[in-house]
């Protein structure tokens, strides 16, 4: 039997923040907050697609906190409660990356040449997560987050 293995590539949080999927502030079905530059600062929009709700901002500053985005501070639409604390993602991308990191076996956390130890994405997961004892929990808490997208775990 074989392990799987992850290997996170050098992974930021920032390769994953281009969208985030939210509550919407006006009918609290999910929404979501783009990137329009492919650039952290500059045009950013929130729509929904439920009501209409459009906001767009030019973005000069952004605020990394968890569970919400980092433009308009809106909660985030995948978190669950999961180990006593808070599970979250930001969109099925990052969905995915977690998911792929709790299943494996084995991880593998390359970093890019001067790059920072704890500068990856796999680094600054919180130990909970990253514990072998908490694995079911978590992926249990990956599942319902799935399931809020109507996706399917891989």
């Amino acid at each position: 039997m074989t392990r799987a293995v992850f290997d996170a590539h050098g992974q930021s949080i920032l390769d994953l923040a281009g969208e985030f999927l939210v509550h919407c502030p006006r009918c609290s079905h999910c929404a979501s907050v783009t990137v329009q530059s492919g650039q952290r600062f500059g045009p950013v929009r929130l729509l929904c697609v439920a009501c209409g709700h459009l906001k767009d901002k030019d973005a000069r500053q952004l605020v990394i906190r968890e569970a919400v985005d980092w433009y308009f501070g809106l909660p985030l639409w995948l978190q669950t409660p999961c180990h006593g604390r808070v599970l979250w993602a930001y969109n099925l991308r990052h969905l995915t990356f977690l998911e792929a990191y709790v299943r494996a076996g084995l991880r593998q956390d390359a970093r890019g040449e001067g790059s920072l130890r704890n500068g990856t994405l796999a680094s600054r997961l919180p130990a909970w997560i990253k514990s072998a004892k908490n694995r079911d929990d978590v992926l249990c808490g990956l599942s319902r987050l799935h399931e809020l997208l109507g996706t399917r775990e891989l």
